[in-house]
């Protein structure tokens, strides 16, 4: 009975130990917790305080003692940049004036035409031409002092200054009455081949004043008539260096010039060529060397025209320049051209 009575005061006094332990420990855990949020409150406080004093410093610091930009005066230069909240359009006065000038500089000048002075030189050369006709009809002695009355009138009147030697020169203007560029070119080109100053080298006999090489085979015709000419050209530049323009000019109109309608007589078959196929919008020809033949001092050429893909019958010549012509002369025939 006794022992029973002991074992059950020791099981009542195990609870009260065991209820007395669990009350500590939830006593401990409760007192953690709010030490743990106590130092998380103490430590959230001390952030936000020293935030607010942060923006508190900023706003004092960039506002207080400044002067709003609505109280500055009219035209007085703002010491910072001021920013408008809203939307506006400025016309810049300097900006514009740059603008201008500009445009000024950049922009061609136009000009007035005058067409007086036009009028008056068509006029002058109306007169340069009944001159020129009167002059024709008359003689030798008279036409000089009509001459110099026209280079006086022209001058007077048309402020049109000319020289006896140009009055002279323009006496020429009949021979080509209708003629076009493409005639001059022609007959221009006829004065400077290579055969026709050769002829006028024989006629001055230049081949009488010339020492050259017992080597250089006169007899040759191809090499004579190349002589010839080269020896005139040198005559012409050794007077220009001597004497200048003047001597030169003289010579070309007593020589060249007297003469000049033998060389026109000689038909450019290649330039003939090459006008018609501009007037037939046709590709223009080719000069095609197809042979050579012969030693160096007597040579002959085969030329053969092409015409885009066509070809013509060849021409043969003692040089280069003579196989052309008659290859370009074969080649207008077969195209049924008239020349």
């Amino acid at each position: 009975m006794v022992s029973e009575e002991s074992r059950n005061t020791r099981r009542k006094n195990g609870r009260s130990r065991m209820r007395r332990r669990l009350d500590e420990d939830a006593t401990e855990m409760d007192d953690s917790q709010l030490s743990r949020w106590g130092r998380l409150w103490e430590k959230g406080a001390k952030q936000a305080i020293l935030t607010i004093l942060f923006a508190v410093s900023v706003v004092f610091i960039c506002f207080v003692g400044q002067d709003p930009p609505g109280l500055r005066t009219l035209g007085e230069v703002a010491p910072e940049n001021i920013y408008s909240d809203r939307t506006f359009n400025y016309l810049s006065d300097v900006r514009r004036r740059e603008a201008e000038e500009w445009i000024r500089s950049s922009t061609p000048r136009e000009f007035s035409r005058n067409f007086s002075g036009e009028e008056g030189f068509s006029k002058a050369l109306i007169r340069l031409e009944e001159g020129l006709l009167a002059i024709e009809s008359m003689q030798d002695s008279s036409a000089e002092a009509a001459r110099l009355s026209l280079i006086e009138e022209l001058d007077k009147n048309f402020q049109l200054p000319l020289s006896a030697d140009d009055l002279k020169n323009f006496a020429h203007w009949r021979d080509f009455p209708e003629g076009d560029e493409g005639l001059l070119t022609q007959r221009r080109a006829a004065l400077v081949q290579k055969p026709y100053l050769a002829s006028i080298g024989h006629l001055l006999d230049l081949m009488d004043y010339l020492m050259i090489e017992k080597s250089v085979n006169l007899e040759i015709e191809k090499i004579a008539e190349k002589q010839q000419a080269n020896l005139f050209e040198a005559l012409i530049g050794a007077i220009y260096l001597d004497g200048g323009i003047e001597p030169c000019r003289k010579l070309i109109l007593e020589t060249v010039w007297t003469y000049r309608h033998e060389a026109w007589k000689t038909t450019n078959y290649k330039g003939k060529l090459i006008e018609y196929c501009h007037s037939k919008n046709i590709e223009n020809p080719l000069f095609l060397v197809k042979d050579i033949t012969g030693p160096d001092h007597q040579r002959t050429f085969e030329i053969q025209v092409k015409v885009g893909s066509r070809k013509y019958s060849s021409g043969m010549g003692t040089n280069k320049k003579a196989a052309e012509q008659t290859a370009a002369k074969l080649a207008l025939e077969e195209m049924g051209a008239s020349f």
